[in-house]
């Protein structure tokens, strides 16, 4: 059975790693001390950015957190380490898409659409995939 996994999304994380850091600096410069409540809300938005992509990284670096495709579906654990599978009868198309600096990788359904952000196909897994019949 071929299998192709695909690696790290690096650029997606590196831009949620510098939202949270823009949003930490700028709430001293933005806010007086008159507007606690906000400066709160914006600090615990971007803490919760910041543990996110730290949870993701070392589950990604730890083997926990993959995505593979296979001629039998795709699987992947999402961010809470549950294997999930989609079997290849539902699947229509498995494609790479760009928005702006972001790659991410599109599953297309019968009946939706999965956006993968944290992990990217590369132009010669593209390839492989139009073997495996997707």
């Amino acid at each position: 059975m071929k299998e192709l996994k695909l690696g790290l999304n690096f650029s997606f994380y590196v831009m949620l790693s510098l939202t949270a850091f823009c949003l930490l600096l700028s709430e001293s410069w933005l806010y007086p001390d008159s507007a606690q409540g906000i400066s709160k809300l914006q600090q615990l938005i971007a803490l919760a950015i910041l543990g996110y992509v730290l949870i993701a990284l070392g589950t990604f670096i730890f083997g926990r957190r993959q995505f593979r495709i296979c001629s039998q579906g795709v699987a992947y654990r999402n961010l809470f380490g549950q294997q999930c599978y989609l079997p290849a009868e539902q699947i229509r198309a498995i494609s790479a898409k760009q928005i702006y600096c972001f790659n991410y990788t599109e599953v297309s359904l019968k009946e939706r659409n999965i956006r993968f952000w944290s992990f990217k196909l590369r132009p010669s897994q593209l390839e492989r995939l139009k073997l495996l019949g997707y």
